[in-house]
């Protein structure tokens, strides 16, 4: 495949990538799995894989770094990235289906010890190209997450992206108009720390992901400080339906833990400034569903 058209072939094909919906809930099962191949190219690592290989680690990013379930499946991705356009698995049509599904099931694959594949003329391209690896797994990662966790999946999967910064992008009233809401100040602990007239460590977090189609809003967003957007992107903490900060029962710690967020468990945020400039409730919903790593301390 010639070099031109194979840089374009990649692009055009991480662009295109299918991903599983319904109604508002995120799935990045297909992410995952790509940008765990694509931290196998970055290694020279070949681009032949076993599933009982990569089953547990796949899950693990699941649990990690999507949306909490009662069940993850693995299986799903290393199946269906087939229909992406740089992945087979060998004799797929020969591998008996789950009764009344489109996939086998992961028993199957695993008694079968299924193969997927990226062609050889893709992996070749992306192993001989390792900038354009960094460039490929930082579109996926602005496309998927918010940039505060772009550094944990990146780390989570041995992926290489220094030199490689974000392309995201928000409009640039969202912070001033956070900002002034909320008075400068986290909505959750109140920290408002100056230097001179500099903020320090005070960001505007959106609630709903603008990666999900949440919008640069002041109903979307809420200032807070660097450790507390951390942990409200990660879904440590969230809100509940009269805006009371929520803690993940996943979440210990010792005592710096228990001082600087199990104590807010159950305290209402601190408000913006007009009643208009609430969080909006569609988004705190969204955020519960989709990133809160529920359930709630009570």
């Amino acid at each position: 495949m010639p070099r031109g058209k194979s840089r374009k072939h990649w692009h055009e094909l991480i662009s295109d990538l299918k991903v599983w919906k319904r109604g508002k809930e995120r799935a990045v099962h297909k992410p995952l799995l790509t940008l765990m191949l694509m931290s196998r190219a970055q290694r020279g690592e070949p681009g032949v894989v076993h599933y009982h290989e990569i089953e547990k680690d796949l899950e693990k990013n699941l649990r990690d770094f999507g949306p909490i379930r009662k069940s993850y499946h693995p299986e799903f991705p290393f199946w269906y990235l087939q229909n992406d356009g740089y992945w087979e698995v060998e004799g797929a049509k020969g591998l008996p289906k789950k009764k009344g599904g489109g996939s086998p099931s992961r028993r199957t694959l695993l008694q079968n010890d299924a193969v997927g594949r990226v062609p050889d003329a893709l992996w070749g391209h992306l192993t001989a190209n390792k900038n354009e690896i960094k460039t490929l797994a930082q579109k996926i990662l602005d496309e998927f997450w918010p940039d505060t966790l772009h550094a944990d999946v990146a780390n989570a999967l041995g992926l290489d992206l220094s030199k490689v910064s974000t392309r995201q992008k928000r409009d640039p009233r969202f912070r001033s108009n956070i900002m002034r809401a909320y008075e400068r100040s986290c909505a959750v602990c109140g920290y408002d720390a100056r230097l001179g007239d500099k903020l320090i460590c005070i960001e505007a977090a959106h609630i709903k992901w603008k990666v999900d189609g949440g919008p640069d809003v002041v109903v979307n967003g809420m200032a807070l400080c660097s450790l507390h957007h951390k942990l409200f992107d990660l879904g440590a903490i969230g809100l509940d339906d009269d805006l009371r900060v929520k803690v993940s029962q996943d979440l210990t710690g010792q005592d710096v833990v228990r001082e600087t967020v199990l104590r807010y468990k159950g305290q209402r945020m601190r408000f913006p400034q007009a009643e208009e400039q609430y969080p909006k409730k569609d988004f705190v919903h969204w955020h519960g569903r989709n990133v809160f790593r529920g359930p709630a301390r009570v």
